[in-house]
């Protein structure tokens, strides 16, 4: 499959950075089959992480000279876009919230006694960077997760958690400005994202017409001919905001059966190793972890929808880590 996408970026030196990602995601898979179960529920710096993050994303939005600060770190030419979203990690306003999004996973995991502060924590840093699919996302994780072990006392206090986040933000969003006032109301318009995202689909299709074998490789529609989709009649994007869309798009039906292929093959062997879960042999850490690689599976598959996730490489190494770790257990 990365074949393919190697293959589709073209002999433009600046498009070799797909390399990184092959071997990036290569070397998280061997980390996954060689990293031991006990040490999947052995997160302890999650958690302070996550705080420093939080420290980091409010300050940032709180004081423009500490988002500048950070920027200069990251090597970012600015801290937040025209939409108050944060971006001095990355210029996309939701690699911040992918990074909270992932250590609240492993936090979660990690501190299941004190689940609600990662996800509280994280919760605001998701809200602070606007990032929709983020909330969806560890939305899923939780309720997947926790359902799977029966504890409801926990998913209730924790969907309790995620009702008073909202609460606050909107009751407080006069007492807030410009903290909140500004990006609730783009969390809370889904239909603004859904209907962009619509628009990218369309033109990713009509693309796909042109050359539906191989693709047209991909972003070479920006890249070539400098040809931005039209995101809902009001702005542009460089991509199609989604895996399988852009699959079509860029690397054609053999890119797509591939993708599905990869996702099929995952999907099949969680399956295998899951059939086991409950048995008298199998430990009931190892059953724990069974269910966590499931839930990650499944929020994989989703951020596939709206993101071109195998180009976010924060998301993508971990979720890599973890399909790894599938293929170490025995069935």
């Amino acid at each position: 499959m990365y074949g393919m996408v190697t293959l589709g970026y073209g002999f433009n030196p600046k498009n070799f950075a797909i390399i990184k990602y092959i071997f990036t995601y290569l070397g998280a898979i061997a980390i996954g089959i060689n990293l031991p179960i006990d040490k999947i529920f052995d997160n302890k710096a999650s958690l302070p992480c996550l705080f420093i993050l939080f420290i980091m994303a409010l300050g940032a939005a709180v004081s423009p000279d500490i988002g500048i600060f950070l920027a200069k770190v990251y090597g970012q030419e600015n801290y937040m876009d025209v939409s108050y979203r944060l971006i001095f990690m990355d210029p996309n306003p939701n690699m911040v919230g992918q990074v909270a999004v992932v250590l609240a996973m492993m936090s979660i995991v990690s501190y299941q006694r004190l689940a609600i502060l990662p996800l509280v924590t994280a919760g605001i840093v998701v809200i602070l960077c606007a990032s929709r699919a983020n909330i969806v996302i560890l939305t899923i994780f939780i309720l997947f997760y926790f359902s799977q072990h029966g504890n409801l006392k926990r998913l209730l206090l924790i969907l309790l958690g995620i009702v008073i986040i909202f609460t606050l933000c909107e009751v407080n969003r006069p007492l807030l400005n410009p903290l909140f006032q500004r990006r609730v109301p783009r969390i809370e318009s889904f239909r603004t994202g859904i209907v962009g995202r619509l628009y990218t689909y369309k033109q990713s299709l009509a693309d796909f017409r042109d050359s539906p074998l191989m693709g047209k490789g991909y972003r070479k529609r920006y890249m070539i001919g400098s040809k931005y989709f039209d995101y809902a009649g009001s702005t542009t994007a460089i991509e199609a905001h989604s895996e399988w869309v852009a699959f079509l798009c860029n690397h054609g039906i053999i890119g797509f059966l591939s993708l599905c292929g990869f996702s099929y093959e995952i999907g099949r062997r969680l399956l295998e190793i899951c059939r086991k879960s409950g048995s008298e042999k199998d430990s009931i850490k190892s059953e724990q972890v069974r269910k966590f690689l499931l839930a990650v599976y499944l929020c994989y598959l989703v951020s596939m929808i709206p993101w071109e996730t195998l180009y976010l490489p924060i998301y993508s190494s971990f979720f890599f880590v973890c399909f790894g770790k599938i293929y170490h257990i025995k069935e």
